[in-house]
Parts: structure tokens; C-alpha cells; sequence
């Protein structure tokens, strides 16, 4: 259960907490994220990246679903504070992807009567990576880092959960109660059987095509081309 902690008087007078991820899924480190956030500002937008992707190992769950595992651990009187919106990813175009964000949060910002260009609006997140960078390409927010919690990441998790052979080792303490209960009764569903039989055809194609005696994974790569031309493939 995420607990809401008061701002400190010396925290900066944000209005809102912005929030990007895919949170595929949903886990505590998220959840961490997402307390901070309520802390420093009485306003968060979740955005919930890879909308509309069709079901697959790296994004198994629909926007709907992880919106009801983000809720599912907010107290009620947090639920209104949270605003969730869904942005689907834009290959190749970066832009796209940073204006449809962008869009969104103003969106919700006029929605609430308030104007986006004049709010001080903070990005919460944690510099994980290089598959970070996207925390630095809004410069209207300010970005407020979040430090990691134990080392957790999504990635991880999917690799235990659809592996009927490993779930059993997916501690209850990675993910959130919200996320647990959710993650059980998927487990019955045919999504999953699929999901379970795509990761292990996937690895064991790696397995097969691995470099004998290489401490180096193989590389899988094509060289396909694609031309656009005045917005058309």
C-alpha cells in the first residue's frame, strides 16, 4: 500500500508530478516512485508508456490492466490525486513521441482549469540507464531524480513470471500486493499460456544459435530498409 507523505517546507511549490513508464509491470520499486511523487506535489499524471501494443514478452499488458495495478495500492483519498494517461510508442520519430506526451499533460493540466504553460510541473523519476535518457528531453519540467530501490527492474520480474518453471521464485516483496493479485488471475488466462510459450520459444532459439564457448551472446540483427517519404512508408 503506498503511503502518502507530506511535503516538506522546504520542498519545491510543484502542481504537478509527472510519472513515464511502460510498468510492465507494475512493481515496488514503481510504487516508491509513485509515493514520491505524491510527496512533492498534490497533483501526479502517470503517463503509461507502449500504448496499444499488441501483447508480447516485453509488453504483456494492455494500458488498462497496469492502470489497474497502479490503483490497485492507492488509498482513496489518493485516487483522485492521480491522473493516468496512455502514449503509444513512435519508432523513429522521437518527436511524435515527446509531443504526444507533452499534449497529454497539458490536456489533463486545462482539464483541471489550471494553465500547463504557467504551472510548475516536476518529472519524478530514476536515471537508470542510457534507456533513461528520455528523463532529460523535457526541458518545461524539472526533473527530480529518485534513487533505485534494490536494484529492481521490470525486465527481471517478466523473466521469472513467464517461466512456469521460475514464478515460484518471484518474491512477493518485488511487486506490490495490487500487482500480485493481478499477476495470479492472469496466470489463468489464455494470454498467458501464449505469453509463457512465446518466452520459451524465444529462448530457446537464443540457446540454439548461441556462440559455442563465446562469453559473448550472439547478435540478431537484419538489414531490412525502410523509406519514408512525406509521412508515407
Amino acid at each position: 500500500m503506498i503511503e502518502i507523505n507530506q511535503a516538506s517546507a522546504d520542498a519545491p511549490a510543484y502542481a504537478y508530478a509527472v510519472l513515464i513508464g511502460r510498468f510492465q509491470p507494475f512493481h515496488a520499486g514503481h510504487e516508491k516512485l509513485l509515493e514520491y511523487a505524491l510527496s512533492i506535489a498534490p497533483r501526479v499524471i502517470v503517463v503509461i508508456g507502449s500504448d496499444k501494443q499488441h501483447r508480447s514478452v516485453k509488453n504483456p499488458f494492455t494500458f488498462e490492466e497496469r492502470e489497474r495495478m497502479i490503483r490497485a495500492g492507492l488509498p482513496s483519498a489518493a485516487q483522485a490525486r492521480v491522473s493516468m494517461i496512455g502514449v503509444p510508442d513512435a519508432p523513429y520519430n522521437e518527436s511524435i513521441w515527446i509531443a504526444s506526451i507533452q499534449n497529454g499533460v497539458d490536456r489533463l493540466i486545462a482539464a483541471d482549469g489550471q494553465d500547463p504553460q504557467q504551472c510548475r510541473i516536476a518529472l519524478a523519476g530514476h536515471l537508470k540507464d542510457s534507456s533513461s535518457y528520455y528523463l532529460k528531453l523535457f526541458p518545461r519540467w524539472e526533473f527530480q531524480p529518485f534513487g533505485n530501490v534494490a536494484s529492481l527492474n521490470a525486465t527481471d520480474i517478466r523473466g521469472l513470471y513467464f517461466n512456469e518453471a521460475s514464478r515460484a521464485q518471484l518474491q512477493n516483496d518485488k511487486v506490490p500486493s495490487g500487482t500480485q493479485e493481478f499477476l495470479e488471475r492472469f496466470t489463468q488466462s489464455k494470454h498467458y499460456a501464449a505469453l509463457a510459450e512465446e518466452r520459451s520459444v524465444l529462448d530457446e532459439y537464443k540457446r540454439r544459435y548461441s556462440y559455442s564457448d563465446s562469453p559473448f551472446p550472439p547478435i540478431y540483427t537484419t538489414v531490412d530498409a525502410v523509406v519514408v517519404e512525406a509521412g508515407y512508408i
